[in-house]
């Protein structure tokens, strides 16, 4: 007779234990997420159904493992490794170091006039490489990109619902001078329309090599419109006349997206060690991201969180609660 009471009070003491696991990871990251949704979205109501969702999804991860879980020792790759340049937000992602080298005279003394002639440039790769963030900030990390992805999502369905409003409000604070610059065209197909890189090429006539260059330097230009910490610029930063709807993390995230969506048939048979660097940029990616969403942040309604944990115990409320199953609308980019 006393097997139930002990079965209830056991199950009520765990979701007391997930209840202040995920409370206390909501007050960390609550404010980033609410801001990165409503900078993409600017309708409060969408950021918070996005917010819930993207809290949902990352439920597994806040319940994995305690923060105090050993983690394994850092492994940074060596600052002077040249990253992947083939992809567009691999070169968006690095930046040129660029150090003057002056050789010392034979006597050893200060270096003169006489040897400036002769100093070289030497360039290396940036950003430095930082040891792996602990298991709360990787977390944290996933949600923004969680949060994120579904609210680009969702400004890809107001544009299929032919609700063209969102999507041209959105670009048109991308910062490109000139509306009709084909970099414009191919980042807002990209990155609004879920476009793939064929489908870029089909719907503007352009060759499929041209649209990944045009990608690529759209996210560039985007990159050097905002100031990052520990980022080494190639060129002089300029700060932006007003605040961004979207920076380069934003982009650099969705494309990181579209192209793992373009390889997921060759991950299958290329190495293991291929996967593994293709994992670690779209991580870098992530991290970039969750820098540019700390100067985002905005205080979430109250209402919100008591909302997410009861979305965390699986109860259902009636605004804005989403099913266990993939809404009909959230397509990854290329489905047709």
């Amino acid at each position: 007779m006393n097997r139930q009471p002990n079965r209830s009070s056991s199950a009520t003491g765990d979701n007391g234990l997930a209840d202040g696991k995920c409370q206390e990871f909501y007050r960390a990251t609550g404010a980033a997420a609410f801001g990165l949704a409503l900078r993409v979205l600017h309708r409060r109501g969408l950021a918070e159904d996005v917010v819930r969702e993207g809290y949902r999804r990352s439920r597994a991860l806040i319940m994995s493992a305690p923060p105090s879980a050993p983690e394994a020792p850092p492994n940074p790759s060596p600052p002077d490794s040249a990253p992947d340049l083939q992809t567009p937000w691999g070169r968006a992602e690095f930046g040129f170091r660029t150090t003057w080298k002056v050789p010392m005279p034979p006597d050893g003394g200060q270096p003169g006039l006489p040897f400036l002639p002769v100093a070289r440039r030497d360039y290396a790769y940036g950003p430095p490489p930082r040891p792996e963030p602990p298991a709360p900030a990787r977390h944290s990390h996933a949600l923004l990109a969680q949060v994120h992805r579904v609210a680009i999502e969702q400004l890809r369905a107001d544009r299929n619902d032919r609700n063209d409003l969102p999507w041209f409000s959105a670009s048109a604070r991308l910062g490109f001078a000139d509306p009709l610059d084909p970099h414009l065209e191919v980042f807002v197909l990209a990155y609004y329309g879920g476009r793939t890189y064929r489908g870029i090429s089909r719907e503007t006539g352009m060759a499929v090599p041209t649209v990944t260059r045009l990608l690529g330097e759209s996210i560039d230009r985007l990159a050097e419109q905002r100031a990052v910490p520990n980022f080494a610029p190639r060129h002089r930063w300029r700060p932006p006349r007003s605040v961004l709807a979207l920076a380069d993390a934003y982009a650099l995230d969705a494309v990181a997206e579209l192209e793992r969506h373009h390889i997921q048939a060759k991950l299958a048979t290329i190495a293991a060690q291929s996967g593994d660097e293709f994992d670690a940029r779209v991580t870098a990616v992530h991290d970039l991201l969750a820098r540019l969403a700390k100067s985002d942040e905005r205080p979430p309604p109250r209402h919100l969180e008591a909302r997410i944990l009861a979305d965390f115990n699986g109860a259902a409320s009636r605004r804005g609660y989403w099913a266990a199953t993939r809404p009909p609308w959230l397509r990854r980019p290329g489905d047709v």
